[in-house]
């Protein structure tokens, strides 16, 4: 009798536009977009827990480890239409590949997932505050990383870049649970991210230690010379990417073809006590350039001048696969088995090996894979 191993169809979700029901709607049509906005600047507490979500990631102070060959996610609509990023990875490396046709053209990773058959992110209608219907919402699981304390407001990474572009910059954004992303300044006092002009190297060269740099930034307090003071003994500059009050108030969706964008007044908060991505903007005021940014031995939280025992680093692991309860897909010692024609792509969506009936995927590297079957898809890790 032969060992038999069941995959449980499963799909890979990340943030997207409001689930939006009638009632909202109606509420939203009937309040307008400036009452709206007015009622959330009036009453911020309650308005902002609308969009609490089931929280279930591991929290954590420095979260290593982080690469595509561990299960990281990727996230954007340049990716998907291929317009202006090209995404690949090699072993522990990401390679982003930038043909830019406009400023500030992105790409996003994180290291949590959603989990759960509704359409809903958040617990309650973001617009009514009601449950929604038999509460039913994802529950967010992975991991999310603790920047409470400015002093583990630290991102660091590896990078070769091959550029067109004379000076070119890396931005840096947070992401938070709530889906929100730190995307907007204000004046002089509020910076939301990180932007570094980086160094070109005239090719990639994988293996020459000496090729490689360092991108190293902090978001931190304004005026915390302690916290400077740290970081002096080491190879890299703070300057002032700093935070007063807010990170963030970029807020924006639409209901039956009207925008709703949060006026400049409106300061919304992110939940720095759960951070679960980040995105990535190379040479973002540019509109035109060439560029390969290769990304290793990222590092999220302070591990330099705190947190160094190993006890407290956490080692991500590759994301556990959500599961929808629609299909079965036989995968026994390695050979997936099917009614029909079995295609198995990377985590970027592009095809690896292709079969009918059966396909043999016990050689496959190590790495996370989509398997389509004609019984259903399922993520398997291997």
């Amino acid at each position: 009798m032969r060992k038999v191993f069941l995959c449980i169809a499963s799909l890979c979700l990340g943030f997207g536009a409001f689930a939006q029901d009638n009632e909202a709607e109606a509420a939203l049509a009937a309040m307008g977009s400036t009452a709206y906005w007015n009622n959330w600047k009036t009453n911020y507490e309650l308005w902002d827990s609308y969009w609490d979500v089931d929280d279930q990631t591991t929290n954590v102070q420095v979260l290593k480890g982080l690469s595509p060959a561990n299960g990281i996610e990727f996230e954007s609509s340049s990716i998907t239409d291929g317009t202006s990023y090209k995404i690949s990875y090699s072993g522990e490396v990401l390679v982003a590949e930038s043909n830019k046709k406009a400023q500030y053209e992105k790409f996003g990773i994180r290291w949590q997932y959603w989990d759960g058959e509704c359409e809903n992110y958040q617990k309650v209608n973001p617009i009514t505050g009601q449950k929604w219907t038999n509460d039913c919402h994802k529950v967010a699981k992975g991991y999310s990383v603790d920047f409470s304390e400015p002093a583990n407001r630290l991102v660091r990474f590896q990078y070769q870049l091959v550029s067109t572009v004379d000076d070119p910059s890396i931005r840096v954004d947070l992401w938070d649970v709530k889906g929100r992303k730190a995307s907007v300044s204000d004046g002089s006092t509020v910076v939301s991210h990180i932007k570094t002009i980086v160094e070109t190297n005239q090719q990639y060269l994988p293996n020459d230690e000496d090729s490689w740099h360092w991108f190293e930034g902090a978001f931190c307090d304004e005026g915390e010379d302690e916290l400077s003071e740290g970081f002096d003994t080491y190879s890299w500059t703070i300057g002032d990417i700093c935070d007063q009050a807010y990170w963030w108030n970029g807020v924006n969706f639409t209901i039956n073809g009207e925008g709703y964008q949060a006026p400049s007044d409106v300061k919304l908060k992110l939940d720095l006590a759960h951070i679960i991505g980040l995105e990535f903007y190379v040479n973002d005021e540019e509109t035109s350039g060439k560029s390969t940014l290769y990304i290793k031995n990222l590092v999220m939280g302070n591990d330099i001048t705190r947190n160094t025992d190993a006890s407290d680093q956490t080692e991500f692991k590759p994301l556990a696969a959500p599961t929808i309860q629609a299909a079965e897909v036989e995968i026994v010692e390695g050979v997936v088995y099917s009614k029909g024609n079995i295609i198995v792509t990377n985590i970027l969506g592009q095809p690896v090996k292709s079969g009918s009936k059966q396909l043999n995927i016990a050689n496959l590297p190590e790495g996370i894979y989509f398997i389509q079957t004609a019984e259903g898809t399922v993520k398997f890790a291997k």
